[in-house]
């Protein structure tokens, strides 16, 4: 329990050997053999423009709501199958692999059923390293962002929250695999970042309609400037909205939830034999 949901060193906890075996069988099937290969396609006849008209209703529009990532990830993997890693350490985060259309994927999500999605430290720590991973193996990267970010806390800041999360964008910043991002609802409070943005060396990303991106949600700050709140809150909603988004150039469209699967296939395959050189170095000097 302490490995598992505390330190977040174990990535999963099975009732028996065999369940472990049979765990880590799963996970292999989804890796190459080594990082000069690309990962097993494995086709299971599941269409990748299949739509799902039940992503139309997993999502509140009450940002205060919160739903299960879970159900999206399901309806957009191949047949549904989705094995996830370190399940039970910072759950507000889910990563995972899952196929679309038979090529094998690492998705990063947010999953607001835990605190709407709030990242910390450990939040940062775990798709840090399961980012670095994908990347090391040529695995693509998938994020579906749904957040309300890094809630200023004086606590955690004084813990170094700050700097676990500058881990999150080195890593994405770093990563040369393929990358591609859909906004889901709600991203605020630099959640962009921590989900990959085209600023930060996303390839690309989609939002879907219902879809905020906006830098601070904590108005209480304001008190202190001596701002008026209700002009401050009418500005946010005239200003924050999907389209102006798009006009600051956040993201490449705006897509139908339905066809998230097929956009992310589609993505894959523009994206199939993408190469990233970059200058020799002997290493870089991530924010330890």
């Amino acid at each position: 329990k302490v490995h598992s949901e505390i330190t977040g060193i174990c990535d999963k906890v099975t009732k028996s050997d065999e369940e472990s075996i049979e765990y880590c069988k799963s996970l292999l099937s989804y890796w190459p053999s080594n990082w000069r290969e690309k990962p097993p396609i494995i086709e299971i006849g599941d269409s990748p423009y299949r739509k799902e008209e039940e992503l139309l209703d997993i999502v509140p529009f009450d940002l205060s709501k919160g739903y299960d990532m879970h159900k999206i990830i399901a309806l957009i993997a191949d047949g549904g199958i989705f094995v996830e890693s370190k399940d039970v350490f910072a759950p507000s985060v889910i990563t995972g692999f899952a196929r679309i259309g038979g090529q094998s994927v690492g998705i990063v999500a947010s999953n607001p059923a835990v605190n709407l999605g709030a990242l910390d430290m450990d939040t940062s720590d775990k798709q840090a390293r399961f980012i670095r991973f994908c990347d090391a193996f040529n695995i693509p990267l998938v994020f579906l962002a749904d957040t309300i970010g890094f809630l200023p806390d004086i606590n955690k800041q004084a813990m170094g929250l700050e700097r676990h999360g500058a881990k999150v964008m080195y890593a994405i910043s770093e990563a040369t695999v393929p990358k591609i991002t859909i906004y889901i609802r709600n991203c605020s409070n630099y959640g962009d970042l921590a989900f990959g943005n085209e600023q930060l060396g996303c390839d690309i990303a989609f939002a879907w309609p219902t879809c905020q991106i906006g830098k601070i949600t904590d108005f209480a700050q304001f008190y202190t400037k001596g701002l008026d709140m209700d002009k401050m809150r009418a500005a946010v909603e005239k200003y924050n909205t999907i389209y102006n988004a798009a006009n600051r150039l956040l993201f490449s469209d705006i897509i139908d939830p339905r066809d998230s699967r097929a956009t992310l296939f589609k993505a894959l395959t523009w994206l199939e034999n993408k190469k990233e050189d970059r200058p020799w170095r002997k290493h870089g000097n991530i924010p330890l």
